[in-house]
Order: structure tokens, then C-alpha cells, then sequence
């Protein structure tokens, strides 16, 4: 997303976001590549477990990938948070960001 658009980390600092939450299909290309792309632009960057997903592949299954995905992020400092226990805190209260949690 950012190195396909490289015009949309300032568009997004000029709108004052500074926090992006990633979710999306194609969980080891797209989304994966996303949230690197967040993160060296100097973004604050979530991942919501749950919320992003791939196909098996022959030696692999999507849930396994997912996890994969998952642990490398983390390693890159991207929070990763289920979905439900965002929507859970969104219900407790009227706006919390992933990263408070």
C-alpha cells in the first residue's frame, strides 16, 4: 500500500493519523507488506488477529500463516490485538485505539 502509493503517508499526516489498524486478505503479502510499509513511515501500526486471513497452501494451512504473519510483525513492534477484544473495548467505551489496550 505505501510502496504502490507514496504520496499516502503524507496524505495520512496531513489528516493527523498517526495510528494505522491493518486488517485484509492475503494475510503474507498485502497485509503483511502494509503494515512494514506503516511502520517505516513512522506510523503506529495494529494488526487485528482474527480480522485478516489467506488460503492453505499445500504445505501449509491459512491459520498457520496467519500466525506466522502475526509473530513477524510482532517482532517488528506492530501490536497485534484479537478483533473481538477491540469491538469488546469499542463497546465499553465510545473510542479506544489498540494500542491502549
Amino acid at each position: 500500500m505505501f510502496t504502490s502509493n507514496p504520496d499516502l503517508a503524507e496524505k495520512l499526516r496531513a489528516l493527523g493519523v498517526e495510528d494505522i489498524i491493518s486488517i485484509g486478505i492475503m494475510s503474507e503479502y498485502c497485509v503483511e507488506e502494509t503494515c512494514k510499509g506503516a511502520l517505516d513511515a513512522g506510523f503506529n501500526v495494529a494488526l487485528l488477529s482474527g480480522a485478516h486471513s489467506t488460503y492453505n497452501r499445500q504445505t501449509q494451512s491459512a491459520a498457520e500463516i496467519e500466525c506466522e504473519v502475526e509473530a513477524r510483525l510482532r517482532e517488528r513492534r506492530v501490536v497485534v490485538r484479537s478483533w473481538e477484544e477491540l469491538v469488546a473495548a469499542w463497546a465499553d467505551k465510545e473510542r479506544i485505539s489498540p494500542f491502549s489496550l
